[in-house]
């Protein structure tokens, strides 16, 4: 039956009530499941959590990245394009370092660090394996480690995992994505600290599994998350132990995100002046996207959405820009002649720089589609609609403005156009 839905618009579907018995109860007699640890003789799995505390200055600039998506730094700025960059950037700043813009690592603070480092001197030469997800994760930890003189490996070669499980390492360095499936390090040892968290269920627990299975000469496995505090990492830590899946897990966070710190922030957000009249995008510090909002740094390039197409032009090579029908050349150009030509010559003189000043007033006070609102839908606004075209007397007025998206926007002006034409 449907689920999620926005009128005619179906965005899924969920079970009828006892629908989920029932399936259970037609397919009792044909199925079998069985657990590996009702059967095998397992080590006791342990569990831990290693919080780590960020500092007033640390969690400024991780709140600030989180609620406006830039963070000032002194070589530039951090921005994450979206909710789904903001998720990654944020889980980056908690362990410790952020990639710029430019590429480069920034580094926050050293809290996971300073903790590892506490959690390998607990172990007492015992040893331990280290899961990490970015890369410059690895670097820093590899760093610290070279400090500590502590013999460590990454393991991603036969002839590293053979070290390890011969125990000749005393910390190894995995990563979830390459050593999730298919390893046997059980013989090495029985102790796991994860560094970084991942969203995926599917590769969190087939880590574990390199350890917690059957061979294990230790009678128990201790696997250790080092969470920071008030971040992500605890987001993703409940997610994982409730064995949700990866994308209904990563999705419902990034919408938690954008509820608590977009739509009940909106007035509070970092506003550009328009650069061009004519220009939708780089105008104000979020956007449009057919998901929900966008978010973007003045001057910086919006991901598309699907794959670009060729470039309408004839003999024209190049990719069109996305949602458009040329590439950015040919989109100039055409721009240009339907100034030049089409376009009514009193558009220029309607749209100056006094109306694109109180375009962006009035959408930073009324940032949702004020059309969608009425229906009980929340949608970012794109554009400022005259109530009374500027054609038949209207003035820029706040009385005569309205916010509305793109779709409420186009279909006002092919009503009003329409009518023109009849009458």
């Amino acid at each position: 039956m449907p689920d999620k839905r926005n009128g005619q618009v179906i965005f899924s579907y969920k079970p009828m009530p006892r629908a989920e018995q029932r399936i259970y109860d037609k397919i009792s007699d044909i199925t079998i499941s069985m657990k590996s640890t009702d059967h095998l003789q397992m080590p006791e799995l342990i569990s831990s959590e290693y919080t780590v505390q960020l500092s007033d200055e640390e969690r400024r600039r991780y709140d600030e990245l989180k609620s406006d998506l830039v963070l000032q730094i002194p070589d530039g700025e951090i921005t994450a394009a979206n909710a789904a960059a903001l998720t990654g950037k944020l889980c980056q700043m908690a362990n410790g370092a952020v990639y710029s813009d430019s590429g480069e690592v920034v580094y926050i603070h050293e809290q996971k660090l300073d903790a590892l480092e506490d959690i390998i001197e607990s172990a007492n030469g015992k040893p331990l394996i280290v899961a990490y997800w970015f890369k410059h994760d690895l670097a820093r930890i590899t760093e610290r480690l070279q400090k500590l003189k502590v013999l460590f490996s990454k393991l991603d070669t036969p002839e590293s995992i053979k070290r390890w499980n011969d125990g000749e390492l005393t910390v190894a360095l995995i990563h979830p994505a390459s050593a999730g499936h298919g390893l046997n390090l059980q013989f090495g040892g029985s102790n796991l600290v994860w560094f970084g968290l991942t969203w995926s269920f599917e590769l969190y627990q087939q880590t574990i599994a390199r350890l917690w299975r059957q061979g294990q000469g230790n009678n128990t496995v201790v696997v250790q998350h080092i969470v920071a505090k008030g971040t992500i990492d605890e987001r993703i830590q409940k997610a994982l132990k409730h064995k949700d899946s990866t994308q209904s897990a990563l999705i419902d966070a990034v919408k938690m995100t954008i509820n608590d710190n977009q739509l009940k922030s909106l007035h509070s957000l970092k506003w550009y002046n328009v650069t061009s009249g004519n220009t939708p995008t780089h105008t104000c510090s979020y956007g449009e996207t057919r998901e929900g909002f966008l978010f973007t740094q003045k001057g910086s390039k919006n991901m598309p959405h699907k794959p670009q197409r060729p470039c309408a032009a004839p003999r024209c090579t190049e990719r069109a820009i996305a949602g458009e029908q040329y590439c950015a050349a040919h989109q100039r150009a055409n721009t240009r002649e339907y100034n030049r030509y089409r376009r009514d010559p009193n558009c220029n003189k309607r749209y100056d720089k006094t109306w694109r000043r109180i375009r962006c007033e009035y959408i930073k006070a009324h940032p949702l589609c004020e059309e969608c609102r009425e229906l009980g839908v929340l949608t970012p606004a794109t554009e400022v609609h005259h109530v009374l075209p500027l054609s038949d007397g209207g003035t820029h007025d706040k009385k005569n403005l309205m916010s509305l998206c793109h779709a409420c926007h186009s279909r006002f002006t092919l009503k009003h156009n329409k009518a023109k034409r009849l009458d």
